[in-house]
């Protein structure tokens, strides 16, 4: 008799596989039909986000490149129970405020630049986050 099993791919097969699809809609559409089965939360009970944080974070870019905020915020969350890291903040930042959830995203966006500023990378700061947090009132 044969035991039904559930099989996931990997988080870093998943990614090598979506990212030689183009166009990025493809590629987000891909990820999803990935896991059509099973809830981010579950996949990544499956899989702990602690290591594969890079990956984590990569497919959920891919996700929000392709239009899906909503599912890369997923991704996103499970890589921040895990620890901050910087693009990680911009990539919040960036989905929450495409998703029309400025004041969340500003705080993202005040933690990227504060967090770039201290590790001397100011100038390495992207445009839309200067004006996104002057429009939002945190220039400083």
């Amino acid at each position: 008799m044969l035991n039904p099993v559930l099989e996931t791919k990997s988080p870093k097969d998943l990614l090598k596989y979506a990212s030689s699809i183009e166009p990025v809609q493809s590629r987000a559409e891909s990820i999803e039909w990935s896991l059509s089965f099973l809830s981010p939360e579950s996949y990544m009970a499956c899989h702990p986000p602690a290591q594969s944080v890079q990956t984590y974070n990569d497919l959920g870019f891919y996700l929000a490149e392709g239009g899906n905020d909503e599912l890369a915020l997923k991704f996103y969350r499970g890589v921040e129970a895990v620890g901050k890291r910087t693009v990680l903040m911009l990539n919040m930042a960036d989905s929450l405020w495409r998703l029309d959830r400025q004041e969340e995203a500003q705080r993202y966006y005040r933690e990227y630049r504060d967090a770039m500023s201290a590790a001397g990378k100011a100038q390495k700061i992207p445009q839309r986050v200067v004006e996104r947090s002057e429009i939002q009132g945190l220039k400083e």
